[in-house]
């Protein structure tokens, strides 16, 4: 991860709206070495950030500093180029999670939230992904063993439960 983000509104608002203009090919998680156990059941955590590949083009959903104090940020690039610290690199594409959205075109909102992440104002915390009646969000969280989850953490959770998201997030929207 860079020293400091170099995510905009702008070029946020610009990555959300990527998702929403083509197929998906593949979907890789980019974790941390010592953070092997991906696979969370209802949950997965992909500690650095979530690849998007589009054939054409590479979203990257990943947290930062842009917005406060690690908030969810997108970025029209590809993670190998993004993570310079050896990452261990996970091929989620054939997971049951992601197969539904595998060859289609999604749906993309993006989801802020005031009051966490360190700011007063507004921050991105999740991006939800819909596509053949089905969703899933990315979320700027970390599920603390003693403390919780944590909203707008240093690691990215991934879900397919609509419950989890309204007891975390308050509502999908």
């Amino acid at each position: 991860m860079p020293d400091r983000s170099i995510v905009t509104a702008e070029s946020f608002q610009e990555s959300v709206g990527a998702l929403r203009s083509g197929a998906l090919r593949a979907v890789r998680y980019f974790c941390a070495v010592e953070h092997l156990g991906w696979d969370e059941g209802p949950q997965h955590v992909a500690d650095m950030g979530v690849e998007l590949d589009f054939g054409n083009r590479t979203v990257v959903v990943s947290w930062g500093d842009a917005f406060g104090h690690f908030g969810l940020e997108l970025q029209l690039t590809r993670g190998s180029e993004l993570f310079k610290n050896n990452p261990t690199i996970f091929d989620v594409t054939h997971h049951d999670f992601w197969q539904p959205f595998v060859g289609g075109r999604l749906e993309a909102t993006d989801i802020w939230r005031t009051g966490v992440v360190g700011a007063t104002e507004p921050a991105p915390v999740a991006v939800n992904l819909r596509c053949r009646g089905q969703d899933l969000w990315v979320v700027a969280a970390e599920d603390r063993l003693y403390d919780g989850l944590w909203l707008g953490a240093d690691s990215l959770m991934v879900t397919r439960d609509p419950s989890w998201v309204e007891t975390h997030l308050g509502s999908a929207e």
